[in-house]
């Protein structure tokens, strides 16, 4: 008997939180916001090549003669 006044009680206690919007807008939205990340990743895709070399651990024009193989 105790166990069916607990289910009763839960039952009475029914929580609906409604979403401000459809389902499909959150995707959507995730969607575009993803985009927009690729976007911003995409534009910055060559910054790595423009500053080889600044940290000396790349070889570029600057660093001298080396010899084929030799790396830092």
């Amino acid at each position: 008997m105790p166990s069916t006044a607990v289910l009763a009680a839960a039952g009475e206690h029914h929580v609906v939180n409604e979403l401000p919007m459809d389902p499909f807008f959150f995707g959507l939205t995730a969607f575009v916001a993803l985009l927009v990340v690729l976007s911003v990743t995409f534009a910055f895709r060559s910054v790595g090549f423009r500053h080889a070399g600044r940290d000396g651990l790349h070889d570029g024009p600057s660093d001298g003669p080396h010899d084929a193989g030799d790396r830092h």
